[in-house]
């Protein structure tokens, strides 16, 4: 390789002044091009540069606020939460341990700032889901349409889904 090399040389310093322009303009634009390419950010690449500070106004998408996880509520309880876009079509969806169900809340209220509630429903009326557990999750935008009393056969597929919360029916 390094006699091909010598052999080039004396062939370049003999090129009249336009074709080593040119050649030159090549090389430099190739080098410019690949220095360009290892440096620049790939499109898929996270930028850090703002992420604590988005990572403490919203860890998530949607959350939910209330109730905490693993607290006992009551057969009608409010549930309050939160989403990054206020134009989204938020649901919350019940899923009691005991069956394969998951069971559709009434409709979502979404105020400007992205905060929302709704009150559900946490077992059936009367004392036999009392100290039955449940899960609930916030889901932003179904891939589906949702109403009131949907009863499904799992978690609806959506754009964005909260952390689930367990609660205990009292």
């Amino acid at each position: 390789m390094i006699e091909e090399i010598q052999k080039i040389i004396p062939w370049l310093t003999g090129l009249p002044l336009i074709p080593k322009i040119i050649l030159s303009f090549i090389i430099v634009s190739i080098a410019m091009f690949l220095l360009a390419l290892i440096w620049s950010k790939p499109p898929y690449a996270v930028d850090e540069s703002n992420r604590k500070d988005r990572a403490s106004v919203h860890q998530f998408k949607i959350e939910i606020k209330t109730p905490p996880n693993n607290s006992k509520v009551l057969e009608r309880p409010i549930v309050e939460g939160v989403v990054v876009d206020s134009l989204s079509d938020v649901w919350v969806v019940v899923h009691p341990l005991e069956t394969s169900d998951y069971w559709v809340q009434p409709n979502v209220s979404i105020k400007k700032d992205g905060t929302w509630k709704v009150q559900i429903y946490i077992g059936r009326p009367g004392a036999q889901d009392i100290n039955k557990h449940f899960e609930i999750m916030a889901i932003a935008n179904p891939a589906s349409k949702l109403k009131e009393g949907d009863i499904l056969i799992g978690w609806p597929e959506a754009q964005w889904k909260s952390p689930l919360i367990e609660v205990i029916r009292q």
